[in-house]
């Protein structure tokens, strides 16, 4: 209960910063509202509101991106009071706790030229290997990811990583959404332009972890 409310009083404060406060006041209403429900509940309820179109999600990524920088560490480390409580209840997953195997995920978005070239970069190297630094959401569904994607399409076959199955819980669960959790590694094993789709396919090997040293890309 302690947390769920450092967590409600941090996504408040988050909003309030950037003039969302009124939004950020329900959903912390939400969250308070299964305070004591158990850790279960707790979790469902973290990751709907991270599914929702919100401040929340945004500035999550935006800071979680961050960790590790440098230049940045006073932005990210000056989150940690703030987002860092509600981080540690979405990340304590009651119940996606085994790996996941054999599946393939689809994450559409926009990247940059020189973003693109990193990746091509990878691919020609079979030791590079990159890893997620944020919560990164994705689908099942190919279609899905295409009508949301910009100008890149990552194919993204799971070998074995902790990801969790989202649209039980999502307003949208058509979507099929699933969340890729920080730190899962990924190899680059090719990247094409495709003319007819005209946008550049990624293809990804995820893993939990690599033996070898990985940088951060997505």
């Amino acid at each position: 209960p302690i947390r769920v409310e450092k967590a409600a009083e941090g996504i408040i404060e988050e909003g309030t910063s950037v003039r969302k406060k009124c939004e950020a006041e329900k959903l912390a209403k939400m969250l308070r509202e299964k305070k004591n429900a158990g850790i279960e509940e707790v979790w469902k309820c973290c990751a709907y509101l991270y599914t929702l179109e919100s401040f929340l999600y945004k500035t999550l990524n935006a800071v979680m991106r961050l960790v590790g920088d440098k230049e940045q560490e006073k932005v990210w480390r000056s989150k940690i009071r703030t987002l860092g409580p509600f981080c540690l209840l979405l990340w304590d997953d009651p119940f996606n706790t085994k790996l996941t195997t054999k599946k393939t995920l689809y994450r559409g978005t926009n990247l940059t030229p020189e973003q693109i070239a990193k990746y091509e970069e990878m691919a020609k190297d079979k030791e590079a290997y990159g890893s997620f630094q944020a919560y990164t959401s994705c689908t099942r569904n190919s279609e899905v990811a295409e009508f949301f994607s910009g100008n890149v399409l990552f194919v993204m076959e799971v070998l074995i990583a902790f990801i969790a199955d989202l649209s039980p819980l999502s307003p949208h669960s058509d979507e099929e959404e699933e969340l890729i959790t920080p730190g899962v590694c990924f190899r680059v094993k090719s990247v094409e332009f495709d003319r007819t789709k005209d946008k550049h396919l990624i293809y990804l090997q995820l893993r939990q972890r690599f033996s070898r040293k990985w940088k951060s890309l997505l």
